[in-house]
């Protein structure tokens, strides 16, 4: 195993790993929450498959343990301050917003749901999970930054829980 990295390789790891880790941001934020709500099988290929492409691209074509270690490195910054930044509005929309409403007082935001990329079948499956059995036991139902949906049932919502949802008012 090689043990060695020179300056220029370090700064192309380094590059190299930014550069991917805004890309893969792009790419997940034109998939949409889709993405990480209902992973399936497929997603779970496309997620093996995208972190081999993302590694070797990052390590380059004789991947030494320097580099790999710069790359993680590169790569945990970069997610810490990510994280660091959500929250923030302008962060929100650019990275994929915040919490979205989809359905309230038993009826689906057809709209706010195609927003989220999310089918009916989707909801459907989440409502069944959390144990609903008809739509008019919804007193909302929210898709979470992290794509999982939060469902209330009528009268639990108030508005300290649904400030900053997106739809809400």
């Amino acid at each position: 195993m090689d043990y060695s990295l020179t300056w220029p390789e370090a700064a192309a790891v380094v590059l190299t790993a930014i550069g991917m880790y805004v890309a893969l941001l792009v790419l997940i934020r034109l998939a949409g929450r889709r993405l990480v709500a209902a992973l399936t099988v497929y997603d779970l290929a496309l997620g093996l498959c995208l972190g081999s492409i993302v590694g070797r691209s990052i390590l380059g074509h004789t991947p030494s343990l320097p580099a790999g270690v710069l790359g993680f490195v590169t790569l945990f910054l970069l997610h810490a301050g990510t994280r660091h930044l959500l929250g923030n509005p302008r962060v929100d929309r650019l990275l994929g917003g915040g919490p979205v409403l989809v359905m309230r007082d038993g009826q689906v935001l057809a709209e706010a749901l195609r927003g989220a990329q999310l089918s009916e079948d989707d909801l459907r499956a989440a409502l069944r999970r959390a144990g609903i059995g008809s739509y008019a036991d919804v007193g909302v139902a929210i898709v979470e930054r992290t794509g999982t949906i939060s469902i209330l049932r009528p009268g639990q919502a108030t508005a300290d829980v649904l400030t900053g949802v997106e739809g809400w008012r």
